[in-house]
């Protein structure tokens, strides 16, 4: 299972009855964990050379939850993979 951007389908019988998409906040290339893959991700959105334009990167990269990705994004995400704080769940 990858991580952020998962599909996962609940079933009763051959029917869906719900649908959810798996967001790990932080993993924004959506391989399942949080890393410097991630943060370059999003230095590179900040300084508009590959902008992020698909709904999930671009939710689990807002970290902050402030309705944007920022340099305060990008250094939370840096203090993550440095454990110097960890993200917080949400």
């Amino acid at each position: 299972m990858r991580g952020s951007g998962t599909i996962v389908e609940v079933y009763r019988g051959d029917k869906c009855i719900q649908t959810y998409i798996c967001k790990l906040y932080g993993d924004v290339n959506g391989d399942g964990k949080i890393s410097v893959m991630d943060y370059v991700k999003i230095k590179n959105h900040i300084l508009k050379y590959k902008v992020l334009t698909d709904e999930i990167s671009c939710d689990v990269a807002d970290v902050s939850d402030d309705g944007k990705i920022s340099v305060m994004d990008y250094v939370k995400i840096k203090n993550d993979i440095l454990n110097v704080k960890k993200l917080e769940l949400r």
